[in-house]
């Protein structure tokens, strides 16, 4: 077969040899684990492999997959009353998130019309079940990177196209909706041309900012404010620059997981993976 599925658990030796770094993100998925590993979202983790024209483990990718049904509220909702994190919740990304920024509107009158506008929405998309959802190489983060090899096109090389992947996903999941986050033109040109051509619908969810640094400093965003005082923060000593892979002492980590705390949680919403 030109792409199959496997749970957490079942993942294969020689999956596990050609694609460590994927392999192992989705072991560790494996028996329900999600909230332990991301305390606000509830998930069902699986493995993709888009094989080779020879079916050989070597070739080809793997893509983790994320499985629900809509029902789903991750551990934090019986204190926080949250719902589960956007990154496997349409309803989230459109809703719950809309409401935290209307809150933001000046005008009471405007942030009235926007809530009546979000409670139409989420009825219409309780009623079409856009929690019963399967998500393409989904990572649990705010952006996902795709592959650039996987275009989703007609046997470009040795990769299947996004066709036969639907016929999977759709014969175990029949009346789940088959998603796939993060894309943008720039960068997913052509994978976006042959999903639209499989059927899916382009909807706009957020905006990201692309930082196009193949000319080094003379890039355009070199000229930006923020690049300029994070280099002259750099330049002074009092920060360094530190690769967690190579030093993987605990401290960094914990480190690294409070200042995103402070950004993403804090300052933005408490909506983003946790």
């Amino acid at each position: 077969m030109p792409a199959l599925l496997y749970n957490a658990q079942s993942l294969p030796p020689a999956l596990n040899a050609a694609f460590p770094q994927a392999a192992a993100y989705v072991r560790a998925f494996a028996d329900g684990r999600s909230a332990e590993l991301v305390t606000n979202v509830r998930t069902e983790m699986l493995a993709l492999h888009l094989t080779a024209a020879d079916s050989s483990a070597e070739g080809g990718l793997l893509l983790p997959i994320t499985v629900n049904d809509g029902t789903e509220l991750p551990p934090s909702a019986a204190a926080t009353g949250e719902p589960n994190g956007y990154v496997v919740s349409p309803r989230t990304t459109y809703v719950h998130y809309g409401y935290e920024e209307a809150r933001l509107l000046p005008s009471a009158l405007v942030r009235g019309a926007a809530r009546t506008a979000l409670a139409t929405m989420d009825g219409a998309l309780r009623l079409a079940r856009a929690d019963a959802v399967v998500i393409l190489n989904n990572w649990l983060v705010s952006t996902n990177l795709h592959p650039q090899e996987w275009t989703g096109a007609e046997r470009l090389g040795a990769e299947p196209d996004i066709a036969e992947v639907l016929r999977l996903i759709n014969a175990r999941w029949p009346h789940h909706a088959v998603m796939v986050r993060s894309l943008n033109p720039f960068c997913n040109e052509l994978l976006m041309q042959n999903l639209k051509r499989a059927g899916f619908l382009l909807v706009p969810s957020r905006q990201v900012y692309l930082y196009d640094a193949r000319q080094g400093d003379r890039s355009a965003f070199a000229d930006t404010r923020n690049f300029q005082w994070d280099s002259r923060l750099l330049e002074t000593g009092a920060y360094a620059t530190e690769h967690p892979l190579r030093n993987p002492d605990a401290r960094l980590f914990q480190r690294i997981a409070q200042l995103y705390g402070r950004l993403y949680l804090e300052k933005y919403s408490r909506l983003n993976p946790q």
